[in-house]
This record gives structure tokens, sequence and C-alpha cells, in this order.
């Protein structure tokens, strides 16, 4: 809780429409004909927040750093989507994106904490569960080709959704302000549950990786923190749970689709086409870079100069192919400025920051992953989380130091 919530009011409204908002996204925004419905909730936060710190005295917006660079990002993508004759569509997503994050970073600074977030994004993704028992009659699938997309109509969408769960479950269930048995054994349920479908549901290779990788991570804040009987213990123990979490994902249909990964890196002839035609795509897009390095060619640009009418599936290639090492910086300033941070706040010494800091840390490091296969620049879940990360950060840095009135980034 901030200072000022002692003497000021809570955000109720606020919360409430912030987590119907992020409820609406997971179960509408990727339907066409109902992405309204996301839309109105983000006006709904919007109203609600400016109508509730008006009755807040000397309330002032906070502008991280990191916003800052995205702002600039922004504006310099903008240039180029002019100068290419291109559609505003994107330019119009970015700002929008941009103007929600203000509001979300705001709002997360505020109070401290980010539970109306958490509790709508788990509680859309227990829905999204349901309905896909509906469809499939259970929660097996036998054949790699059937791939299960819920609401979000892409099975590696759906995984990315389940596995920003699963960050959300790992931050309420080591949260040590939270003392409620109950809630943390719904955190590993739900933690249970999201692992379940990513392996055997989505078939999803990018998110099958995360799960180890987190897992690792897990094992070592503990590790580190504990004293030499106790490393051995959790070092026989982590080895363990890794082994049979490996022994759980050979059992998958979906394990063919991780294994090829790891034949093409060792230069054998991989029969997929997802991948040969991913590989083909950021080899295109690299070449992109090379005869434009420094501005490209354009925002979205990709799509256009080459025979694929998509993106390139790899954030930075896409980046680079489009808007050059200039714009790659600007966006990846963002993440940069965010680990820094994070890594102070995780060896501070403080429980909480060291908390927040391994949550932060464990977050951006497996977007990074992601971004190896995956264009997320405009994603609004990465931006929810980038949201979060900014505005608790910014919440920890100011807390002690001086009054939420004064806390505006200089």
């Amino acid at each position: 809780m901030t200072n000022t919530m002692a003497a000021d009011k809570r955000l109720t409204l606020t919360n409430i429409c912030l987590s119907v908002f992020v409820f609406t996204i997971i179960l509408f925004s990727f339907n066409p004909s109902l992405s309204w419905i996301p839309q109105g909730c983000a006006c709904l936060v919007v109203g609600a927040f400016v109508f509730e710190i008006t009755q807040i005295k000397n309330y002032k917006f906070v502008v991280p750093i990191p916003l800052l660079c995205y702002l600039c990002f922004i504006v310099y993508i903008s240039i180029s989507l002019i100068w290419t004759n291109q559609s505003v569509d994107m330019m119009f997503t970015l700002v929008q994106l941009f103007f929600i994050s203000l509001i979300l970073v705001n709002i997360v600074n505020y109070q401290g904490h980010f539970h109306s977030i958490t509790i709508g994004f788990l509680a859309a993704l227990v829905v999204a569960t349901i309905d896909i028992w509906n469809k499939i009659g259970g929660f097996i699938v036998t054949d790699d080709n059937t791939r299960v997309t819920s609401f979000l109509g892409n099975p590696n969408t759906f995984a990315i959704a389940l596995f920003i769960g699963m960050l959300l479950s790992m931050e309420g269930l080591m949260n040590k302000a939270r003392k409620s048995l109950l809630i943390k054994g719904i955190y590993i349920l739900l933690l249970l549950l999201f692992t379940y479908e990513i392996v055997f549901l989505t078939g999803s290779r990018k998110a099958m990786l995360s799960v180890f990788m987190l897992g690792f991570l897990i094992f070592m804040r503990f590790f580190i923190k504990v004293k030499f009987l106790q490393k051995v213990l959790i070092l026989v123990v982590g080895a363990g749970v890794l082994t049979e979490m490996f022994i759980l994902l050979k059992e998958s249909v979906f394990f063919v689709r991780l294994s090829r990964i790891f034949d093409m890196l060792q230069g054998k002839n991989v029969n997929d086409s997802s991948l040969t035609e991913r590989s083909s795509m950021m080899s295109d897009a690299l070449n992109l870079w090379k005869a434009r390095p420094i501005t490209g060619w354009g925002t979205d640009q990709f799509r256009y100069l080459t025979d694929y009418q998509t993106y390139s599936h790899n954030n930075y290639l896409e980046l680079l192919s489009d808007n050059g090492l200039l714009g790659l910086m600007l966006y990846y300033s963002i993440f940069i400025i965010l680990l820094v941070t994070a890594c102070k706040q995780l060896l501070s010494g403080n429980e909480k920051e060291s908390h927040i800091g391994f949550f932060s840390i464990s977050t951006l490091l497996i977007f990074l992953l992601w971004d190896l296969a995956h264009v997320s620049y405009y994603s609004k879940f990465h931006w929810i989380m980038l949201s979060i990360i900014m505005g608790i950060t910014y919440y920890m840095r100011t807390r002690t130091s001086v009054p939420q009135s004064q806390a505006v980034e200089q």
C-alpha cells in the first residue's frame, strides 16, 4: 500500500473496470466483430481513473523513462509510415497502446500492486479453459495437427496468454505479503493447469521452452539464497523436478515439434513446413536490413516487399528490416532500462524489491526469448506486462523517498 493510499481513497471503480478490460482482451479482442468490447472497456478504465484521481489532492501523473522511450519509438515509426505512404492503422494501434500503458503504469504506481490485472487475466484464462473443455470434450489431444486456440484464434497466441497467466500466478505464489493458504493453493493449481495446457494442448514451441526456462529461473532464485546444505537439497530436488518435466513433455503429441528445432540447429534435414518458412522469412528480413541498415524500409514494409504477405515472425529482424538500427535501439532501450533496474532490485537486499526484481527479470528475459519467433512490439499482452513492471518499479523507487504527489519523472 502506498503512503498516499493511507490518506486518500482507493481506486475501487478503476480496479473493477481494469479487471473487466483485461478479461475482455482475452475473450473478445481477437474476434473482429467483438473487438469493440475491449476498446469500450479501455475507455471505461480511462474514464474511471480520471474521475477518481480528481478526488485525490495534488495527484500528478508519472511518466517513467521506458515509457518515454516507447513514445520516441512511436514517433519514429509513425514518421516512416508517412514517407512510405502506408496505412496509419499501425500508428493508431501503437498510440492507443501508449495511452493505455500510461494509465496502467499510473494505476499500478499509485496502488503499489496489480491485483485487478491479475484477477482479470486469470479469470479469463479459466473461462478459456472451460471453453476448450466444451469444444473438444476434455483435455486430451491425440493428433499433433489439432492445436487448441480457445477465444484467441491462434494456438501460439493462446500459449502466450497461458504463460503470462503462469507468470502472474508465480508472482502471487512467491509474494510473501499474501498469507492465505487458500489463495496460494489456487495459484499452484493454476500453474499446473496452464503448464498442462501449454504442453499438451497448444503445441507452442516457444511456450514449452519457456516453461523450462521459468522452472530454471525459479530454481536459481532459491538456490542462490540458501545455505550450503539447503543448496544440495534444492539441487537434488530441482534436478528431479526438471527431469520429470522433460519426461512429461516427451509424452505430449507435440514433443516432435520441439525436437525438430534442435534437429535443425544441428544441421539435420527437417520436414517441417512451418520451420522452413519461418527460416526463409528471417533470411529475407536480414537481407532487407542489409540493404538499408540504419533506417530500414519503413514500418510494416516486410509484408509488402516479400511474397509472404505477413510479418517476419521475429521481432528483432522485423524491426531491423522495417525500422533499421534506430528502430531496434529505440524499442529495446525499454528492455535494457527495465532489466538494469530489475537487477538492482534483485540484489538490493530488500525482500519486496528483490521479489519484484525477480518477477521483472523473469518476464523480460522470456519476452526477449519469444521475440526470436514472434513479433511483439504491438502486442497487447506484452504491453500489459511491461506496464505492470514499469508501474511497480516506479512505485518501489519512490515509495520511501518522496510523496506520491511529487513522484514525477524528471
